[in-house]
C-alpha cells in the first residue's frame, strides 16, 4: 500500500530505504547524502508505522531543526500520504518548540510565571539586556562585533551545557565576558526571564528530574524522528533524546 502510494507520485525507494521504513522499533539512523530521500523515507516510515503497526498519527513526533524544515517535512508528508486516515494527525514541530511546550505546562502546573526575552519589540529584549550588562561591567558600550560575539558566546556556552569554570575559560575578545554572563544569569533568575537557549535548559532538567513528566511524554509521543540531527547542539541533542 506504502509503496503504490509513493509509486503513483513517481518515487521509489531502494532496498535500504525499504529497511528504514520498515523498521519498527528501537533507535535507528538514517544516514546519507543531501538529495537522497531522507526526509522521503521518514515519512515514508511514519506512513507504514500507520497502517502496518497501526500506530495512532497522533503517537508519532517529528522534530527538525527550524520552523521551516518542520513545515516542509509536515507538506511532504501530507502531499504524499495525507489521504490516509487522521494523517494530520502527525505532529511536526521544531526542538525548542517541544522545550517551550514542556516548560510552560510545568511552569503552569506549579504555578511559575515567566517571559521569553527574545522579541525584538519589547522593552525587554536579550541584546537590550547583554548591551546594558556589558555597560555595567566595562563603563563603555559594546561595538556591534562585540555584540555579536558576546550573543555567539551567550549561546554557546548554553549549548554546549558548559560549567562555570568552562565558561571562564573561553576565548574571546568580549571584555569582560564572564562578569556579564553572570549577572545575565542571575537577573534573568531572578525576574523569571528566559531566553530560548533557556527553554532547553529548563525542559532537560524538567524532564531528567521529574520521572512523572518524562512519563507523560512517554505516553502522550510513542515514536520520535529528529530530523537534521547533524545539526543539533550537545543541548539540543540531549533534550531530544531525553528518554
Amino acid at each position: 500500500m506504502i509503496q503504490q502510494m509513493i509509486t503513483q507520485r513517481g518515487i521509489n525507494l531502494n532496498a535500504q530505504q525499504h529497511r528504514a521504513m520498515e523498521h519498527y522499533r528501537g533507535p535507528a539512523i538514517v544516514l546519507a547524502v543531501a538529495g537522497a530521500g531522507k526526509t522521503t523515507v521518514m515519512c515514508a516510515r511514519m506512513a507504514h508505522l500507520m497502517t502496518h503497526h497501526q500506530v495512532p498519527p497522533e503517537k508519532i513526533r517529528n522534530l527538525t531543526f527550524s520552523r521551516a524544515a518542520a513545515t516542509d517535512m509536515q507538506k511532504r508528508f501530507m502531499f504524499l500520504f495525507g489521504e490516509l486516515e487522521d494523517s494530520h494527525q502527525v505532529v511536526f514541530s521544531t526542538i525548542h518548540s517541544l522545550a517551550h511546550g514542556v516548560v510552560r505546562s510545568f511552569y503552569r502546573q506549579q504555578g511559575i510565571s515567566f517571559q521569553l526575552i527574545e522579541n525584538r519589540k519589547h522593552k525587554l529584549y536579550k541584546p537590550r539586556l547583554l548591551r546594558a550588562l556589558y555597560q555595567q561591567v566595562n563603563r563603555a558600550y559594546p561595538s556591534e562585533d562585540e555584540m555579536e560575539e558576546m550573543l555567539q558566546k551567550v549561546s554557546l556556552a548554553k549549548n554546549r551545557m558548559m560549567t562555570t569554570e568552562a565558561i571562564g575559560g573561553l576565548v574571546t575578545s568580549v571584555k569582560g565576558f564572564q562578569s556579564v554572563y553572570q549577572r545575565y544569569e542571575s537577573y534573568k533568575k531572578a525576574n523569571g526571564w528566559l531566553d530560548y537557549d533557556d527553554l532547553l535548559t529548563e525542559a532537560y532538567r524538567i524532564l531528567v528530574t521529574h520521572e512523572e513528566w518524562k512519563e507523560r511524554y512517554h505516553q502522550r509521543f510513542q515514536f520520535w524522528q529528529v530530523d537534521e540531527f547533524q545539526d543539533t547542539s550537545l543541548l539540543q541533542w540531549q533534550t531530544s533524546c531525553w528518554k
